[in-house]
């Protein structure tokens, strides 16, 4: 809530200051916001896995290859009755 009402009254300061390019620079601010906010999320995700690498931490196992096989086969069994 202070960081807010802190750029309410810097908003207020620059209306007085520049009355006609406050629209502007406040875009510009938000858009940076915004892009600091997405490369903050992307930096910390880079470093979860990176460190899940370094640490050996396997999400899920090696492929079975013939778990494939074996629910296509389940397929082939399946009949179907036509009226």
């Amino acid at each position: 809530m202070r960081a807010a009402s802190a750029l309410g009254v810097a908003g207020v300061f620059l209306n007085l200051i520049v009355p006609g390019q406050v629209f502007e620079i406040v875009l510009n601010l938000a858009g940076l916001g915004m892009v600091a906010v997405w490369s903050s999320i992307i930096v910390f995700l880079v470093l979860v896995i990176v460190l899940m690498v370094i640490c050996g931490y396997r999400v899920r196992g090696r492929i079975d290859p013939t778990a494939l096989t074996s629910t296509i086969g389940i397929a082939d069994e399946v009949k179907v009755e036509e009226k």
